[in-house]
C-alpha cells in the first residue's frame, strides 16, 4: 500500500482549495468526493442515503490498489465529507483504517465566516450550477440570518469535535490542517504536508478556486451593525476580528459582559437573601454577590424582553422568531458569563430546583429555560 490518504472535512472548509493544490504536486493524485450522499423524501422530512452499492464501492476502492506501470503517482487520495459521508460509508471507513490510510483532518477556525459562506452557497449553486468557483461571481450583498448562524456554528463545533475524537483514535497517523492556514500561509502549510505524504517539497502555484464572500465581513454581511450587535457578548464576536479565539479574547469578552450589565441601568425586584432562583444557586456555584447581582440583572435583561415581545406578538410578525433568537443569545451569555464547568453545575441545579414559593416565583424568579 503506497502513501494513500484522505481528506475528512466539514463543508465550506476549502477542500476543494486542497484538493487542487496537493494535484500540482507530480506525485499525488487526489480526487473530489468519490462517495456520495443523496437526499429523499421520508414522511416529510429528508434524510440523506448513500448513493452507491457495496460492488460499486468495492470497484472505486480498487482503484487504490492498482499500480500504473511506469507511474509516478506514489499517493492516492480523495475527499470524504463528515457527518454524511463518513457515517453512511462505514463499509468504506472500515477499509481506510485496515489499509491504513492517512488522514488529513481539514478545519475551519473561524466559524461565523464559514455560516457565512454556507448561506451565500446557495445563491452561488443557483447561479452557476456548481458549489466552488474560479471566477468571481456578482451577487447581491445578503443579510445574516443570526439564529441560523448561530445553530449552524453550534452544530459545526459538535461535528468537529466528535470526529477529531474518532479519526484521533482510529489513524495512527493524522495530520491537523487548517483552512485560514491554506490561505495565509499556503507554502509552508503544503511543505508540511508533503512531508506527511512522504513526498519531496514541491512549490505550489495559487489554487484555480477563489473565495465566495469577503475575507472582511462588514462587505459580506447587509446586516453587519446588527449581527455584530447581537453578538456583542457572546465568544463569537471575536470571530469578527481574529480568527481564532484565544483565552484572552474569551475572557476579555466575558470582562465587557460583566461591565455592560453592572453598568446597566435596570430596576430589579426585591431580592430576600437565601429566597430567590440566584441566591440558592450561589452556593453552588460558588458566585460571589457582586456575579449574583450581575447574573440577576443578565435574567431581568432578557425578561424585560421576552415581556415585550409577548406584548407586541400580534403586531410584529417576527416576535416568535426575536425571542427563539434572544433565547439563545441569553443562553450564550451564561454560558460565557459562568464558564463551562459551572454552566454544567447549573444545569444540574436547574433539573431540581424548586421556587420557594408561588409569590416568589412569579414576582422574583425571572429565569428561564
Amino acid at each position: 500500500m503506497r502513501n494513500n490518504f484522505f481528506i475528512a472535512f466539514f463543508e465550506r472548509s476549502g477542500s476543494t482549495m486542497l484538493v487542487d493544490l496537493l494535484n500540482q504536486h507530480p506525485q499525488v493524485e487526489c480526487r473530489m468526493e468519490i462517495f456520495d450522499t443523496k437526499d429523499i423524501k421520508v414522511n416529510n422530512r429528508t434524510q440523506q442515503i448513500r448513493q452507491l452499492d457495496k460492488n460499486q464501492v468495492a470497484t472505486t476502492l480498487s482503484y487504490f490498489e492498482k499500480k500504473r506501470l511506469f507511474s509516478k503517482i506514489k499517493s492516492k487520495g480523495f475527499k470524504f465529507k463528515y457527518p454524511n459521508q463518513l457515517d453512511h460509508y462505514l463499509d468504506v471507513y472500515t477499509y481506510l483504517i485496515e489499509n491504513q490510510f492517512k488522514c488529513i483532518f481539514l478545519l475551519r477556525k473561524n466559524l461565523l465566516k464559514a455560516a457565512v459562506s454556507h448561506q451565500y452557497h446557495r445563491t452561488i449553486r443557483q447561479q452557476t450550477g456548481v458549489s466552488n468557483i474560479k471566477e468571481k461571481v456578482d451577487v447581491e450583498l445578503q443579510g445574516l440570518g443570526t439564529l441560523h448562524a448561530i445553530n449552524y456554528m453550534e452544530l459545526r463545533e459538535r461535528q468537529n469535535q466528535r470526529f477529531q475524537q474518532k479519526l484521533h483514535a482510529d489513524f495512527d497517523q493524522i495530520k491537523t490542517v487548517y483552512y485560514e492556514d491554506l490561505l495565509h500561509h499556503k507554502q509552508e502549510t503544503l511543505t508540511d504536508l508533503f512531508q506527511f505524504l512522504g513526498l519531496k517539497t514541491q512549490a505550489v502555484m495559487p489554487s484555480k478556486f477563489i473565495k465566495i464572500v469577503d475575507n472582511d465581513l462588514k462587505y459580506a454581511i447587509h446586516n453587519y451593525d446588527w449581527v455584530h450587535k447581537i453578538l456583542s457578548h457572546t465568544p463569537y464576536i471575536n470571530y469578527f476580528y481574529t480568527d481564532e479565539i484565544s483565552e484572552e479574547d474569551l475572557q476579555q469578552t466575558k470582562n465587557q459582559l460583566s461591565q455592560f450589565y453592572v453598568d446597566l441601568d435596570i430596576v430589579l425586584p426585591p431580592a430576600p437573601l437565601k429566597n430567590t432562583y440566584h441566591h440558592q444557586l450561589q452556593q453552588p456555584l460558588n458566585l460571589s454577590d457582586t456575579e449574583v447581582f450581575i447574573f440577576r440583572k443578565l435574567d431581568q435583561y432578557y425578561s424585560n424582553k421576552f415581556n415585550w415581545l409577548d406584548k407586541h406578538q400580534q403586531k410584529d410578525p417576527h416576535a416568535a422568531y426575536k425571542e427563539q433568537m434572544f433565547q439563545k443569545i441569553k443562553q450564550l451569555e451564561v454560558q460565557l458569563f459562568l464558564g463551562e464547568e459551572k454552566y454544567q453545575r447549573k444545569w444540574l441545579f436547574d433539573k431540581t430546583y424548586k421556587p420557594a414559593s408561588k409569590a416568589s416565583s412569579k414576582q422574583l424568579d425571572t429565569h428561564k429555560k
